[in-house]
Protein backbone atom coordinates (compact mmCIF):
# COMPACT_ATOMS: atom_id res chain seq x y z
CA UNK A 1 0.00 0.00 0.00
CA UNK A 2 1.70 3.20 -1.19
CA UNK A 3 5.41 3.50 -0.23
CA UNK A 4 4.99 2.14 3.25
CA UNK A 5 5.13 -1.59 2.50
CA UNK A 6 2.80 -4.49 1.94
CA UNK A 7 -0.73 -4.47 3.30
CA UNK A 8 -1.57 -7.63 5.24
CA UNK A 9 -5.09 -8.82 6.00
CA UNK A 10 -5.64 -11.19 8.91
CA UNK A 11 -8.70 -12.67 10.55
CA UNK A 12 -9.45 -11.86 14.17
CA UNK A 13 -12.40 -11.98 16.56
CA UNK A 14 -13.95 -8.97 14.84
CA UNK A 15 -13.58 -10.51 11.41
CA UNK A 16 -10.65 -8.58 9.90
CA UNK A 17 -7.65 -6.48 10.88
CA UNK A 18 -4.90 -4.86 8.80
CA UNK A 19 -1.31 -3.77 9.24
CA UNK A 20 1.54 -2.61 7.01
CA UNK A 21 5.02 -4.13 7.05
CA UNK A 22 7.75 -1.64 8.05
CA UNK A 23 5.37 1.26 8.55
CA UNK A 24 6.59 4.49 10.11
CA UNK A 25 4.78 6.26 12.94
CA UNK A 26 3.38 8.75 10.40
CA UNK A 27 2.19 5.91 8.14
CA UNK A 28 0.68 4.17 11.16
CA UNK A 29 -1.39 7.25 11.92
CA UNK A 30 -2.65 7.34 8.35
CA UNK A 31 -3.35 3.61 8.44
CA UNK A 32 -5.33 3.89 11.67
CA UNK A 33 -7.48 6.64 10.20
CA UNK A 34 -8.11 4.58 7.08
CA UNK A 35 -9.03 1.44 9.02
CA UNK A 36 -11.57 3.36 11.09
CA UNK A 37 -13.49 4.30 7.95
CA UNK A 38 -12.76 1.33 5.68
CA UNK A 39 -15.71 -0.77 6.80
CA UNK A 40 -18.14 2.10 6.25
CA UNK A 41 -17.35 2.33 2.54
CA UNK A 42 -19.18 0.05 0.12
CA UNK A 43 -16.95 -0.74 -2.87
CA UNK A 44 -18.35 -2.74 -5.76
CA UNK A 45 -16.70 -3.94 -8.94
CA UNK A 46 -13.15 -5.04 -9.60
CA UNK A 47 -11.43 -1.70 -10.12
CA UNK A 48 -8.33 -1.16 -8.00
CA UNK A 49 -9.08 2.55 -7.72
CA UNK A 50 -12.81 2.72 -6.90
CA UNK A 51 -14.87 5.87 -6.95
CA UNK A 52 -14.94 7.09 -3.38
CA UNK A 53 -17.62 9.27 -1.86
CA UNK A 54 -16.88 12.99 -1.63
CA UNK A 55 -17.13 12.95 2.16
CA UNK A 56 -14.58 10.14 2.39
CA UNK A 57 -12.18 11.89 0.02
CA UNK A 58 -12.47 15.15 1.98
CA UNK A 59 -11.73 13.24 5.16
CA UNK A 60 -8.65 11.66 3.58
CA UNK A 61 -7.37 15.05 2.42
CA UNK A 62 -7.59 16.34 5.99
CA UNK A 63 -5.71 13.27 7.24
CA UNK A 64 -3.08 13.65 4.52
CA UNK A 65 -2.42 17.28 5.42
CA UNK A 66 -2.24 16.48 9.13
CA UNK A 67 0.28 13.71 8.48
CA UNK A 68 2.17 15.61 5.77
CA UNK A 69 1.73 12.99 3.06
CA UNK A 70 0.72 13.29 -0.59
CA UNK A 71 -3.07 13.57 -0.88
CA UNK A 72 -3.43 11.68 -4.18
CA UNK A 73 -1.14 8.91 -3.02
CA UNK A 74 -3.17 8.51 0.15
CA UNK A 75 -6.49 8.42 -1.69
CA UNK A 76 -5.12 5.93 -4.24
CA UNK A 77 -3.71 3.81 -1.46
CA UNK A 78 -7.02 3.92 0.37
CA UNK A 79 -8.79 2.60 -2.71
CA UNK A 80 -6.23 -0.16 -3.14
CA UNK A 81 -6.54 -1.00 0.53
CA UNK A 82 -10.31 -1.32 0.39
CA UNK A 83 -10.16 -3.54 -2.66
CA UNK A 84 -7.41 -5.74 -1.22
CA UNK A 85 -9.17 -6.00 2.12
CA UNK A 86 -12.48 -6.97 0.54
CA UNK A 87 -10.89 -9.60 -1.71
CA UNK A 88 -8.93 -11.15 1.15
CA UNK A 89 -11.89 -11.01 3.51
CA UNK A 90 -14.11 -12.67 0.90
CA UNK A 91 -11.51 -15.41 0.52
CA UNK A 92 -11.62 -16.03 4.25
CA UNK A 93 -15.43 -16.12 4.19
CA UNK A 94 -15.42 -18.46 1.17
CA UNK A 95 -13.09 -20.88 2.96
CA UNK A 96 -15.38 -20.82 5.98
CA UNK A 97 -18.47 -21.41 3.85
CA UNK A 98 -16.91 -24.33 1.98
CA UNK A 99 -16.25 -26.01 5.32
CA UNK A 100 -19.98 -25.81 5.99
CA UNK A 101 -21.20 -27.44 2.78
CA UNK A 102 -21.86 -31.16 3.05
CA UNK A 103 -23.37 -33.75 0.72
CA UNK A 104 -24.33 -37.03 2.37
CA UNK A 105 -24.72 -40.34 0.57
CA UNK A 106 -27.80 -41.16 2.60
CA UNK A 107 -31.58 -40.78 2.79
CA UNK A 108 -32.83 -37.47 4.15
CA UNK A 109 -34.77 -39.33 6.84
CA UNK A 110 -31.46 -40.06 8.54
CA UNK A 111 -30.71 -36.37 9.00
CA UNK A 112 -30.49 -36.59 12.80
CA UNK A 113 -27.29 -38.61 12.50
CA UNK A 114 -25.49 -35.63 10.97
CA UNK A 115 -26.64 -32.88 13.32
CA UNK A 116 -27.23 -30.37 10.52
CA UNK A 117 -28.73 -26.96 11.37
CA UNK A 118 -32.21 -25.87 10.42
CA UNK A 119 -32.57 -24.11 7.08
CA UNK A 120 -33.74 -20.70 5.98
CA UNK A 121 -34.61 -22.31 2.66
CA UNK A 122 -35.15 -25.83 1.36
CA UNK A 123 -34.83 -26.43 -2.38
CA UNK A 124 -35.81 -29.80 -3.78
CA UNK A 125 -36.45 -31.51 -7.08
CA UNK A 126 -38.30 -34.62 -5.86
CA UNK A 127 -38.87 -37.54 -8.24
CA UNK A 128 -41.69 -37.00 -10.72
CA UNK A 129 -42.45 -40.74 -10.71
CA UNK A 130 -42.63 -40.90 -14.50
CA UNK A 131 -42.01 -44.63 -14.43
CA UNK A 132 -41.05 -46.30 -17.68
CA UNK A 133 -42.08 -43.23 -19.68
CA UNK A 134 -39.22 -41.11 -18.35
CA UNK A 135 -37.63 -40.77 -21.81
CA UNK A 136 -40.89 -40.60 -23.79
CA UNK A 137 -40.80 -37.90 -26.51
CA UNK A 138 -37.06 -37.55 -25.88
CA UNK A 139 -34.58 -38.43 -28.66
CA UNK A 140 -32.66 -40.48 -26.10
CA UNK A 141 -35.36 -43.14 -26.55
CA UNK A 142 -33.62 -44.02 -29.83
CA UNK A 143 -30.02 -44.84 -30.64
CA UNK A 144 -28.14 -41.63 -31.43
CA UNK A 145 -31.48 -39.83 -31.19
CA UNK A 146 -32.70 -41.20 -34.54
CA UNK A 147 -35.72 -43.52 -34.70
CA UNK A 148 -34.27 -45.12 -37.82
CA UNK A 149 -31.60 -46.68 -35.61
CA UNK A 150 -34.07 -48.42 -33.34
CA UNK A 151 -34.63 -48.06 -29.63
CA UNK A 152 -31.74 -47.34 -27.28
CA UNK A 153 -31.05 -48.93 -23.91
CA UNK A 154 -33.01 -46.09 -22.30
CA UNK A 155 -36.28 -46.96 -24.06
CA UNK A 156 -38.92 -47.97 -21.56
CA UNK A 157 -36.64 -47.19 -18.63
CA UNK A 158 -37.09 -45.09 -15.51
CA UNK A 159 -34.80 -42.17 -14.71
CA UNK A 160 -34.03 -43.73 -11.35
CA UNK A 161 -34.78 -47.14 -9.89
CA UNK A 162 -35.44 -45.47 -6.53
CA UNK A 163 -38.35 -43.34 -7.78
CA UNK A 164 -40.94 -45.91 -6.78
CA UNK A 165 -39.63 -45.80 -3.20
CA UNK A 166 -40.07 -42.04 -2.81
CA UNK A 167 -42.70 -41.09 -0.23
CA UNK A 168 -43.96 -37.51 -0.71
CA UNK A 169 -45.49 -37.35 2.78
CA UNK A 170 -42.16 -38.29 4.40
CA UNK A 171 -40.45 -35.69 2.25
CA UNK A 172 -42.91 -32.96 3.26
CA UNK A 173 -42.62 -33.92 6.93
CA UNK A 174 -38.83 -33.56 6.72
CA UNK A 175 -39.18 -30.11 5.15
CA UNK A 176 -41.64 -28.93 7.79
CA UNK A 177 -39.27 -30.07 10.56
CA UNK A 178 -36.00 -28.73 9.12
CA UNK A 179 -36.90 -25.12 8.38
CA UNK A 180 -36.00 -22.52 10.99
CA UNK A 181 -38.80 -21.43 13.27
CA UNK A 182 -40.89 -18.58 11.97
CA UNK A 183 -40.16 -15.27 13.74
CA UNK A 184 -42.92 -13.55 15.66
CA UNK A 185 -42.50 -10.43 13.57
CA UNK A 186 -43.14 -10.30 9.86
CA UNK A 187 -45.92 -9.86 7.35
CA UNK A 188 -48.71 -12.27 6.47
CA UNK A 189 -50.62 -12.37 3.18
CA UNK A 190 -53.68 -11.04 4.96
CA UNK A 191 -51.77 -8.09 6.44
CA UNK A 192 -50.20 -7.30 3.10
CA UNK A 193 -53.62 -7.28 1.46
CA UNK A 194 -54.86 -4.85 4.09
CA UNK A 195 -52.11 -2.34 3.26
CA UNK A 196 -53.03 0.58 1.04
CA UNK A 197 -50.66 -0.80 -1.56
CA UNK A 198 -47.99 -3.44 -1.89
CA UNK A 199 -45.14 -0.95 -1.65
CA UNK A 200 -46.30 0.09 1.82
CA UNK A 201 -46.18 -3.51 2.96
CA UNK A 202 -42.73 -3.95 1.47
CA UNK A 203 -41.26 -1.68 4.14
CA UNK A 204 -41.96 -4.36 6.74
CA UNK A 205 -39.36 -7.03 6.15
CA UNK A 206 -39.80 -10.65 7.13
CA UNK A 207 -37.21 -13.28 8.03
CA UNK A 208 -39.52 -16.27 7.69
CA UNK A 209 -38.27 -19.43 5.92
CA UNK A 210 -39.67 -21.13 2.85
CA UNK A 211 -39.22 -24.11 0.57
CA UNK A 212 -39.00 -24.19 -3.21
CA UNK A 213 -39.74 -27.40 -5.05
CA UNK A 214 -39.74 -28.34 -8.71
CA UNK A 215 -42.56 -30.59 -9.88
CA UNK A 216 -44.59 -31.62 -12.89
CA UNK A 217 -47.55 -29.43 -13.85
CA UNK A 218 -49.89 -32.29 -12.89
CA UNK A 219 -48.35 -32.39 -9.41
CA UNK A 220 -48.85 -28.73 -8.50
CA UNK A 221 -52.19 -29.12 -6.71
CA UNK A 222 -51.09 -32.38 -5.11
CA UNK A 223 -48.11 -30.67 -3.44
CA UNK A 224 -50.20 -27.62 -2.50
CA UNK A 225 -52.66 -29.88 -0.67
CA UNK A 226 -49.90 -32.02 0.83
CA UNK A 227 -48.07 -28.93 2.02
CA UNK A 228 -51.13 -27.69 3.88
CA UNK A 229 -51.26 -30.96 5.81
CA UNK A 230 -47.78 -30.14 7.12
CA UNK A 231 -48.33 -26.48 7.90
CA UNK A 232 -47.44 -24.85 4.57
CA UNK A 233 -50.63 -22.84 4.25
CA UNK A 234 -49.52 -20.53 1.44
CA UNK A 235 -47.93 -20.94 -1.96
CA UNK A 236 -46.67 -19.07 -5.00
CA UNK A 237 -46.68 -20.98 -8.31
CA UNK A 238 -43.49 -20.80 -10.37
CA UNK A 239 -42.90 -21.25 -14.08
CA UNK A 240 -39.45 -21.82 -15.57
CA UNK A 241 -39.38 -20.98 -19.27
CA UNK A 242 -36.88 -22.67 -21.57
CA UNK A 243 -35.93 -21.70 -25.11
CA UNK A 244 -35.85 -25.37 -26.06
CA UNK A 245 -37.91 -28.52 -25.52
CA UNK A 246 -37.05 -32.16 -24.89
CA UNK A 247 -40.24 -33.20 -26.71
CA UNK A 248 -38.53 -33.27 -30.07
CA UNK A 249 -40.37 -36.36 -31.29
CA UNK A 250 -43.72 -34.56 -31.01
CA UNK A 251 -42.61 -31.34 -32.69
CA UNK A 252 -44.41 -32.07 -35.98
CA UNK A 253 -47.58 -33.28 -34.32
CA UNK A 254 -48.54 -30.84 -31.56
CA UNK A 255 -47.52 -27.86 -29.46
CA UNK A 256 -44.65 -29.01 -27.27
CA UNK A 257 -43.85 -28.06 -23.72
CA UNK A 258 -40.88 -25.82 -22.95
CA UNK A 259 -41.62 -25.06 -19.31
CA UNK A 260 -40.95 -26.61 -15.96
CA UNK A 261 -42.98 -25.81 -12.90
CA UNK A 262 -42.52 -25.33 -9.20
CA UNK A 263 -43.88 -23.90 -5.97
CA UNK A 264 -42.78 -21.61 -3.19
CA UNK A 265 -44.37 -23.01 -0.03
CA UNK A 266 -44.44 -21.15 3.27
CA UNK A 267 -46.35 -21.36 6.52
CA UNK A 268 -47.78 -18.13 7.94
CA UNK A 269 -45.39 -15.22 7.46
CA UNK A 270 -44.18 -14.13 4.05
CA UNK A 271 -40.67 -15.50 3.48
CA UNK A 272 -37.50 -13.44 3.52
CA UNK A 273 -37.44 -11.52 0.26
CA UNK A 274 -34.47 -9.79 -1.37
CA UNK A 275 -35.75 -7.98 -4.43
CA UNK A 276 -33.46 -4.91 -4.36
CA UNK A 277 -36.48 -2.71 -4.95
CA UNK A 278 -37.40 -4.48 -8.19
CA UNK A 279 -40.57 -6.40 -9.03
CA UNK A 280 -39.89 -10.13 -9.38
CA UNK A 281 -42.22 -12.15 -11.59
CA UNK A 282 -43.12 -15.78 -10.96
CA UNK A 283 -41.98 -16.72 -14.48
CA UNK A 284 -38.21 -17.24 -14.66
CA UNK A 285 -36.02 -17.79 -17.69
CA UNK A 286 -34.33 -21.18 -17.65
CA UNK A 287 -30.74 -20.10 -18.20
CA UNK A 288 -28.61 -22.71 -19.95
CA UNK A 289 -25.70 -23.85 -17.80
CA UNK A 290 -22.72 -24.71 -19.97
CA UNK A 291 -20.13 -24.41 -17.20
CA UNK A 292 -21.25 -27.02 -14.67
CA UNK A 293 -20.44 -30.67 -15.49
CA UNK A 294 -23.56 -32.58 -16.51
CA UNK A 295 -23.88 -35.61 -14.24
CA UNK A 296 -27.65 -36.08 -13.80
CA UNK A 297 -30.57 -36.47 -16.25
CA UNK A 298 -32.75 -33.90 -14.44
CA UNK A 299 -29.96 -31.53 -13.38
CA UNK A 300 -31.07 -27.96 -12.69
CA UNK A 301 -28.93 -25.04 -13.95
CA UNK A 302 -26.77 -23.33 -11.35
CA UNK A 303 -27.63 -19.75 -12.47
CA UNK A 304 -31.34 -20.43 -11.88
CA UNK A 305 -30.69 -21.94 -8.45
CA UNK A 306 -28.44 -19.02 -7.55
CA UNK A 307 -31.22 -16.59 -8.40
CA UNK A 308 -33.74 -18.42 -6.22
CA UNK A 309 -31.26 -18.65 -3.35
CA UNK A 310 -30.36 -14.96 -3.41
CA UNK A 311 -34.06 -13.98 -3.42
CA UNK A 312 -35.00 -15.94 -0.31
CA UNK A 313 -31.77 -16.04 1.75
CA UNK A 314 -28.87 -13.88 2.90
CA UNK A 315 -25.16 -14.65 3.01
CA UNK A 316 -24.43 -17.17 5.76
CA UNK A 317 -27.97 -18.61 5.78
CA UNK A 318 -28.50 -22.36 5.55
CA UNK A 319 -29.91 -24.07 2.43
CA UNK A 320 -30.89 -27.76 2.43
CA UNK A 321 -31.60 -30.02 -0.55
CA UNK A 322 -33.06 -33.39 0.55
CA UNK A 323 -32.96 -34.76 -3.02
CA UNK A 324 -29.59 -33.35 -4.04
CA UNK A 325 -28.95 -35.39 -7.21
CA UNK A 326 -26.16 -33.60 -9.08
CA UNK A 327 -25.37 -31.30 -6.15
CA UNK A 328 -26.03 -28.12 -8.14
CA UNK A 329 -28.12 -26.65 -5.31
CA UNK A 330 -25.14 -26.95 -2.98
CA UNK A 331 -22.84 -25.47 -5.63
CA UNK A 332 -25.20 -22.52 -6.16
CA UNK A 333 -25.38 -21.97 -2.39
CA UNK A 334 -21.57 -21.97 -2.12
CA UNK A 335 -21.29 -19.51 -4.99
CA UNK A 336 -23.66 -17.21 -3.11
CA UNK A 337 -21.83 -17.63 0.22
CA UNK A 338 -24.55 -19.70 1.89
CA UNK A 339 -24.09 -22.79 4.01
CA UNK A 340 -25.61 -25.88 2.42
CA UNK A 341 -26.41 -29.50 3.19
CA UNK A 342 -27.77 -32.16 0.88
CA UNK A 343 -28.74 -35.82 0.73
CA UNK A 344 -28.34 -38.13 -2.26
CA UNK A 345 -29.19 -41.81 -1.89
CA UNK A 346 -27.68 -43.00 -5.20
CA UNK A 347 -23.97 -43.76 -4.84
CA UNK A 348 -23.11 -43.02 -8.47
CA UNK A 349 -24.74 -39.57 -8.40
CA UNK A 350 -23.16 -38.82 -5.03
CA UNK A 351 -19.74 -39.72 -6.42
CA UNK A 352 -20.17 -37.63 -9.56
CA UNK A 353 -21.50 -34.67 -7.57
CA UNK A 354 -18.61 -34.65 -5.08
CA UNK A 355 -15.86 -35.31 -7.64
CA UNK A 356 -17.04 -33.09 -10.49
CA UNK A 357 -19.76 -30.60 -9.55
CA UNK A 358 -18.81 -29.42 -6.06
CA UNK A 359 -15.21 -28.80 -7.10
CA UNK A 360 -16.10 -25.91 -9.39
CA UNK A 361 -17.19 -23.45 -6.70
CA UNK A 362 -16.95 -19.90 -8.04
CA UNK A 363 -18.02 -17.49 -5.28
CA UNK A 364 -18.83 -13.97 -6.46
CA UNK A 365 -16.33 -11.68 -4.72
CA UNK A 366 -18.35 -8.57 -5.63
Amino acid sequence: MGKNGKLKIEKDADGMTCHIDGETAKAAAVRDAIIRTMRAVDVKGDEVMPVLGEAVIEFLIVIAKACNVDELELIRGFGEGIYTAQVEFKKIKTADIMKKVELYNDHFQNFKVYGIPHAQMIIADPPYNLGKNAYASNPAWYKDGDNKNGESELAGKEFFDTDKDFRPAEFMHFCSQMLVKEPKTGVTDEELGAEKNDMAGSKRKSKAPCMVLFCAFEQLHYYIDLGRRYGFMHYIPLVFRKNFSAQVLKANMKIVGNCEYGLVLYKDKLPKFNNDGQMIFNCFDWVRDNETPKVHPTQKPVPLLERLIEIFTDEGDVVIDPCAGSGTTLLAAMNKMRRAYGFEIKKDFYKEATEKVLRVCQPKLF
